[in-house]
């Protein structure tokens, strides 16, 4: 019968693992040295590599917008909603501006309460005579701001306005004449500058609209300062009185 070597290396590595000591391959301890001194090199380039691979990945999935409609009023829009209302708008833009083969309408939105809408909405109260609705006053406010920047840049050139914001830009002469754009000024016009959305026969054909308030006005802002500049930009507004026309003189199939 063979007698076990006690003194066998397996035996002493045994020994050395009990004991807290681990015995490492110089070619591991090689590597462990080089990440040591050349940690910080190698954690830059893996956040090179990782923001390229978002850039990448963003600039496949971008979108080419033809035309801009802007929402602004009391209700919140969800993505739901907003991607609904984009596919009706792009069932009937007149064509494809950019040439990429589609014909794409970039939607924005605003949630934006009136002083009485707040005031309206912080009357409601329980049986208890407490508050039903507490309204964020300060996020109401940057997205009035956010609003009036979109307005001013002029981009978002078709709108679909809570008529405090639609006087809010009328007074300041924001919109352009119906007599301007059209031969005759339609019937669901409620001034010079603005139809009620609610009468047309576009917001009627398609039921996803049906949740925007009944007073929502349509109109079309005139050319901004920022926006003139520049064939493409002039194009582009051509588009956008194009969609207004095409949404007021709309006619169901």
């Amino acid at each position: 019968m063979s007698e076990t070597n006690n003194n066998s290396p397996q035996r002493d590595e045994e020994k050395l693992v009990e004991q807290g000591i681990v015995f490492v391959d110089p070619k591991m301890k090689k590597l462990d040295n080089f990440f040591y001194y050349h940690k910080w090199k190698i954690l830059a380039a893996i956040l090179v590599v990782a923001v390229l691979t978002v850039c990448i990945l963003q600039s496949c999935e971008t979108v080419g917008y033809d035309s801009y409609v802007i929402y602004s009023g009391p209700n919140m829009v969800t993505a739901a909603d907003a991607k609904a209302y984009i596919s009706a708008f792009n069932e009937i833009l007149p064509y494809d501006l950019n040439g990429d083969g589609e014909k794409n309408v970039q939607l924005i939105a605003t949630n934006i309460l009136s002083a009485p809408q707040i005031e309206s909405y912080e009357a409601v109260t329980d049986e208890n005579g407490d508050k039903i609705y507490t309204i964020d006053r300060e996020f109401n406010h940057s997205e009035l701001e956010r609003f009036d920047s979109l307005i001013l840049t002029g981009e978002y050139s078709v709108c679909l306005l809570d008529p405090y914001l639609y006087d809010r830009v009328r007074s300041s002469g924001g919109f352009r004449r119906l007599d301007e754009v059209f031969d005759s000024v339609p019937n669901s016009a409620i001034d010079e500058y603005g139809i009620r959305f609610a009468d047309t026969e576009f917001a009627g054909s398609h039921s996803v609209f049906s949740n925007l308030p009944e007073d929502t006005v349509l109109c079309l802002r005139t050319k901004g300062t920022l926006i003139s500049i520049g064939g493409s930009a002039n194009d582009s507004y051509a588009l956008s009185e194009e969609l207004f026309k095409a949404i007021v003189e709309y006619i169901p199939q």
